[in-house]
């Protein structure tokens, strides 16, 4: 992953991480099994995430055609 997008990814990560309940551009809830995962787009690059305890747990970071296997 190129530095420049991980800073952003990170960046948006973070935001994420400091007030989950609030809307945020580019998270789009996923459909399918397991329920409750969301992921958020940086580029070529997807991360997923689930929201846990008022916690945010990233469960892969991934390129975007690898990301939904």
């Amino acid at each position: 992953m190129p530095a420049r997008e991980q800073r952003q990814l990170f960046d948006r990560l973070r935001a994420i991480a400091a007030d989950p309940r609030a809307r945020h551009a580019g998270v789009v809830a996923m459909q399918g099994e397991p329920p409750g995962r969301f992921r958020v787009r940086q580029g070529d690059w997807r991360a997923i995430f689930v929201v846990q305890d008022g916690e945010t747990v990233v469960i892969d970071i991934a390129h975007r055609r690898e990301a939904y296997r």
